[in-house]
């Protein structure tokens, strides 16, 4: 279901969210290919797959999940060098 060659961003749905974005810009600026999945936050319905708590989180290649944007951030940054 999610892909095994490039990162999935789960991030908030309406872009109000400025951890989502920080991450999502991040990506952006590097370059790094991803899928993203948009969350709704404002309290509706939450795909099945979506392991729940906060947005952003990552799921990585490997199908291990991560969040807290900052930490995304650096892992991005250690995994593509400029």
């Amino acid at each position: 279901q999610f892909s095994t060659i490039r990162p999935t961003l789960f991030r908030e749905r309406h872009g109000w969210c400025p951890y989502s974005e920080r991450v999502w810009f991040a990506l952006e600026i590097m370059g790094v290919p991803y899928d993203t999945i948009r969350i709704d936050n404002t309290g509706g319905p939450r795909p099945s797959y979506y392991g729940g708590g906060t947005t952003p989180q990552m799921k990585w290649e490997d199908g291990r999940t991560q969040s807290e944007s900052m930490d995304l951030v650096y892992r991005l940054d250690e995994e593509n060098p400029s």
